[in-house]
């Protein structure tokens, strides 16, 4: 990861996208726009262990609700699986 915060879509390409809050913090409906919906903290942070960074794990709160698809990309990075549009971002950017 870099020094960003990112978006992993959750569809057979694999889409990685670099996002950023429309200010310092990301809000609510920032993170409900990116996530689809409701969204849910992951309980474990992803430490990135080339820059020793820490990243949020933002998720949809009821992916089967909406049937959304299994995230690949993601769940190997977070080590479980997920469904859906998956957001990283750094430790604080969200309030």
């Amino acid at each position: 990861m870099t020094d960003t915060d990112v978006l992993i879509g959750a569809d057979s390409m694999w889409s990685v996208t670099a996002i950023s809050p429309e200010r310092e913090t990301y809000t609510v409906e920032e993170l409900q726009r990116l996530v689809g919906g409701h969204f849910e903290l992951l309980r474990d942070p992803v430490i990135d262990t080339v820059s020793g960074k820490t990243y949020d794990v933002w998720v949809n709160e009821e992916p089967l609700l909406f049937n959304m698809p299994l995230n690949a990309l993601a769940s190997r990075i977070v080590g479980v699986e997920l469904l859906g549009p998956v957001v990283f971002t750094l430790k604080g950017r969200v309030k």
